[in-house]
């Protein structure tokens, strides 16, 4: 089932005699991740209309992820009927600021072991969305890179977002991916954009041959500070750009 379908279900598949409240948060900017465009698109066609059927109280934390507990309890204070949200950060806050009105994630990696939802056959509580297994992809990512840099290449940096609650369980992938191919990696961690090239900083000073960037919305919405400060230091990079891979020699 698709998130339109899963945010119809929670408030009803038919549009209600009143007019309801969905409320958004999203660590991301509209621009770097369009969600709430592409599922007002989705909810229209199904019969719930932003501004007729449906008001919005949407949040951006534009990368800032230390903003969510506090955007977070802005939408549950609107009281909304439900309220959609993008990724694990996110989730989390949400969990927190309540445990009453019905929340609908779209991609978290493991709501399972991050403590989200007690089942994910039988969630329970008031949170259910789509998991995606994004930490299976880090050690494909780091093998395609070390396949584009050939057998020179021996260590590599792994660019890690701090605040990203499934952080961890990327970086294990990687590390497990790094021991099979026999190379070494790092892991170098930013949790703000001021800390971002401080981190690609020590990457070079490590002596790096590339640099894998797991997808992460700080980094999405730093990305083009991000490709600019690894041309400077002549880094390759594998990122991940909205759960597709895209190899980047520079």
């Amino acid at each position: 089932m698709g998130a339109a379908g899963l945010f119809a279900d929670m408030i009803g598949s038919a549009v209600a005699s009143r007019r309801m409240r969905m409320g958004w948060l999203s660590a991301s900017t509209p621009s770097t991740l369009p969600g709430l465009e592409l599922l007002l698109t989705n909810l229209s066609a199904l019969g719930w209309r932003a501004g007729e059927t449906l008001d919005v109280v949407g949040r951006q934390a534009e990368g800032d992820m230390a903003r969510l507990p506090r955007l977070a309890a802005e939408i549950v204070a609107a009281h909304p009927d439900v309220i959609a949200c993008t990724g694990t950060a996110e989730a989390s806050a949400l969990s927190v600021a309540t445990t009453e009105i019905p929340i609908v994630f779209f991609f978290v990696g493991d709501p399972l072991a991050l403590g989200i939802v007690n089942s994910l056959a039988r969630p329970a509580g008031n949170i259910t969305g789509i998991a995606v297994a994004a930490q299976l992809l880090e050690g494909k990512r780091l093998e395609l890179l070390v396949d584009l840099l050939g057998p020179s290449a021996r260590k590599f940096a792994w660019l890690g977002s701090s605040k990203n609650p499934s952080v961890n369980s990327l970086w294990a992938d990687a590390v497990a991916a790094a021991s099979h191919l026999k190379v070494d990696i790092v892991r170098v961690d930013a949790g703000s954009a001021d800390e971002i090239e401080p981190a690609f900083d020590s990457i070079a000073n490590q002596g790096a041959s590339g640099v894998v960037v797991p997808f992460d919305f700080l980094f999405a919405a730093q990305k083009q500070g991000i490709i600019a400060l690894a041309a400077e230091r002549r880094l390759p990079k594998l990122r991940e750009a909205h759960h597709l891979v895209n190899a980047q020699l520079l």
